[in-house]
């Protein structure tokens, strides 16, 4: 009997009848039926909810099971997918910017070319280049060739 003990289980250790538990005020008559078997109906109840609830759990978990494959697949689809928008986003830029810089190449040639005068389009040419030039701003001389070209300046008989 040790081996095989129940767990502890509460219970009334009062009996009560039907009359005497009608008798009683509600809190009470709740306190008592609190630990007392529940009706068959109940139990029965009780028991259809925890198997809609198990099967609720089931179907979820099969659900859930079926769809993380798909999930990764359409995952890795929208990826794919915001790149290639990304990339046509990028190639459209480049065209209107490619568009601009040859519309404003046009438009300072023509001004250029429609100067009064040869010296008024060369100061114009001067001021608007047709085309925007990278500026290259690294020296293209080593520490040797400009203390050349530095004496060859600062030689005072070099300019005679």
């Amino acid at each position: 009997m040790a081996d095989e003990e129940e767990p502890f289980r509460a219970h009334n250790w009062k009996q009560l009848t039907p009359q005497q538990l009608r008798n009683l005020p509600a809190v009470q008559r709740g306190k008592y039926l609190a630990y007392e078997e529940p009706p068959k109906d109940v139990l029965d109840a009780q028991e259809a909810t925890l198997k809609r609830i198990r099967e609720t759990y089931k179907q979820k978990k099969m659900a859930t099971k079926g769809k993380e494959p798909i999930d990764l697949e359409r995952e890795k689809q929208e990826i794919l997918i915001g790149q290639l928008k990304a990339a046509e986003a990028r190639n459209r830029l480049k065209a209107m910017k490619s568009k601009y810089h040859h519309y404003r190449a046009e438009d300072v040639a023509h001004l250029i070319t429609t100067q009064p005068t040869a010296l008024a389009s060369v100061k114009l040419e001067c001021l608007l280049p047709a085309k925007e030039e990278d500026m290259n701003l690294k020296d293209p001389l080593n520490r040797l060739k400009r203390r050349r070209v530095e004496r060859i300046l600062d030689d005072v008989n070099s300019y005679a």
